[in-house]
């Protein structure tokens, strides 16, 4: 939350400033735009802390495939800005479905990883877990979007280690 007031705050005040009348209107419209989507997230993060854990356990792998399916449309489908191809619209509305790919992973492979506890020293279920994540970051570089495409391959280790895979194992893969 203090990194999005942080950021609001910037953007208000490059914005609302003794030079705004210079900025493009779009430019100065920029923080309200911001402001509305950072109420539309907390109100978005605040339900999901309501529902149960349980809903998570059983949602994960149907979010997964959903969010690769988006994966594929903004191949097909998307726009292209700044030279990635990551952009679905519907309507007025632009997604970046690359960053919905990151929850529906990390539910995934938590997922993947917490059934499988009494097993988490096993290198076939670390190996699992990189293949759930490989697959959506393939399609990412397929997008060119390559930095977002390297944030999936950060996720694995970190995940891994928390699933109890011992750190030795986790440096030869």
């Amino acid at each position: 939350m203090a990194l999005v007031a942080v950021g609001l705050t910037a953007i208000y005040s490059t914005t609302h400033g003794p030079a705004s009348e210079f900025l493009l209107a779009s430019v100065r419209r920029n923080f309200e735009r911001q402001f509305v989507w950072a109420g539309i997230s907390f109100t978005g993060v605040l339900f999901a802390l309501l529902l149960p854990v349980r809903f998570f356990q059983k949602a994960a792998y149907p979010i997964y495939v959903f969010t690769l399916l988006l994966l594929l449309a903004a191949l097909a489908f998307g726009r292209e800005i700044n030279g990635a191809k990551s952009w679905l619209y519907i309507g007025p509305v632009g997604l970046q479905v690359s960053e919905l790919a990151k929850v529906g992973t990390v539910l995934a492979v938590a997922q993947l990883l917490s059934s499988r506890r009494p097993h988490a020293r096993n290198v076939r279920y670390a190996l699992m877990a990189v293949a759930l994540i490989v697959l959506p970051a393939l399609l990412i570089v397929l997008q060119n979007d390559m930095g977002t495409a390297l944030v999936f391959f950060g996720l694995v280790p970190v995940m891994l280690y928390w699933s109890g895979l011992p750190l030795h194992t986790l440096l030869l893969m």
